[in-house]
Parts: structure tokens; C-alpha cells; sequence
């Protein structure tokens, strides 16, 4: 079955790592992208480490049911990151 979209969203982030939203439930994961503006990569992970590189134009599905657990910077500057949150199947 398909995944139904919930929200949809925007973020800025800088070299300070930060939640990519206060609180947006994601059952289903969410999809986050690199926009393809960005001059520098964006690291994700959790609130003590953003190991995963995400350059510019990438996207990456991560099975997480919240998205104030995904955290992500920049090794300098700032980035945008846009994100879909996915609900459960039907």
C-alpha cells in the first residue's frame, strides 16, 4: 500500500546541529533532501551526532516516526533541507 503524505516542510540549518522540526509525527519515515541550491553538504543523524552526508541534490528515507529526531548542520554556512513526513499505510 502507499505511504500518505502529511506535511510537508522547509528548514534551514547552519554549523550548529538542530531538529529539522519542533514536533511533525512521520509513521510512515520521511523523505529529506539536499536542495539544489545548496554550496555545501548537510549532515544528519541524531541529537549527539550528524554523521551522514547528505550532498546537495541527494535524497535519503529514513524510518523515523518523529522528525524532532533527525538533526541535521553544515560544516559551514547554511543549507537548506526539505523534508516530506510520511504517515502510515493505508
Amino acid at each position: 500500500m502507499p505511504h500518505i503524505l502529511v506535511s510537508a516542510g522547509v528548514t534551514v540549518v547552519s554549523a550548529d546541529a538542530s531538529a529539522l522540526a519542533t514536533s511533525q509525527p512521520c509513521g510512515g519515515g520521511a523523505l529529506i533532501a539536499g536542495h539544489l541550491s545548496n554550496t555545501t553538504a548537510i549532515y544528519l543523524g541524531g541529537s549527539n551526532s550528524q554523521a551522514l552526508c547528505l550532498p546537495s541534490g541527494q535524497v535519503i528515507m529514513l524510518p523515523v516516526s518523529n522528525l524532532k529526531e533527525v538533526y541535521a548542520k553544515t560544516s559551514a554556512g547554511s543549507a537548506t533541507v526539505t523534508w516530506l513526513a510520511l504517515a502510515g499505510e493505508r
